[in-house]
């Protein structure tokens, strides 16, 4: 997503050994609703029934939908109560807003837009911009300002609202990413994603070079790789070789 326009590219194939630029161009979706300055999100939700991508518009308070791949234009899903920062897919195959402003997170049917509940995030959690539901139903969630607050990411419980584990080693991270008890993190100011076991402890750090900052992170399921989305508009792909281990693979524009 680029301000108010989605680019989108085609998957290469996994069985075939190959570098980053593999990714094809295939089409641009225009989103006139979107304010290209406002924290907008995106997030494909895949399952046996359908596949759609869905984008919270910060601005509008509102969900949009591109209801299958061959679509060209986005529709309402929903209005919500509260302002979005951040957006994800739960194990439900529900959509999980993170509000920062309002200091909570919203859960959200996918197919009908109904508000399934609201979760009111622990004190200790300032300024959330996103957030990811485990299987366990507990929410893994990163915060921080932009000046010289607390930045972290935090294992929240969801029956007790609070804390359960935490890491602060960061400076206003933007977006994370759980994929098997690995936790990726985009550590914007520090330029860098850092990789966290299940318990929240350091296992690796990969730079982005000192030239742009990491905004958002992605998964592409099918061939292991991980997408780094950069603020200038570049994204830098990272090959998951194992489920412990990784290697830089591509930078492409």
């Amino acid at each position: 997503m680029r301000g108010s326009r989605l680019d989108a590219y085609s998957s290469p194939d996994p069985t075939q050994p190959s570098a980053g630029s593999d990714y094809e161009l295939l089409r641009h979706i225009d989103v006139p609703q979107l304010n290209k300055h406002c924290w907008n999100d995106l997030v494909a939700c895949e399952c046996e029934q359908f596949a759609s991508l869905f984008i919270s518009d910060h601005r509008h308070k509102c969900v949009h939908k591109l209801a299958t791949v061959a679509d060209t234009a986005v529709s309402k899903l929903t209005d919500v109560p509260y302002k979005p920062h951040g957006l994800s897919v739960t194990p439900d195959h529900t959509l999980l807003l993170t509000c920062r402003d309002d200091h909570m997170l919203m859960e959200v049917d996918s197919k009908s837009g109904a508000l399934i509940q609201q979760i009111e995030l622990p004190d200790e959690i300032d300024c959330p911009y996103h957030a990811v539901r485990l299987t366990s139903g507990q929410f893994v969630v990163c915060y921080g300002t932009t000046g010289s607050g607390d930045h972290g990411v935090s294992m929240v419980d969801c029956r007790t609202g609070t804390m359960t584990q935490n890491f602060t080693e960061l400076h206003y991270p933007s977006h994370v990413l759980v994929d098997a008890g690995t936790v990726y993190v985009s550590d914007h100011y520090n330029r860098r994603v850092v990789m966290l076991n299940s318990s929240l402890e350091l296992v690796r750090e990969f730079g982005v070079g000192s030239g742009d900052w990491p905004w958002r992170l992605c998964l592409d399921d099918h061939t292991r790789r991980l997408i780094v989305g950069l603020e200038k508009g570049d994204v830098i792909i990272l090959q998951l070789l194992r489920r412990s281990d990784v290697e830089v693979a591509d930078l492409s524009s």
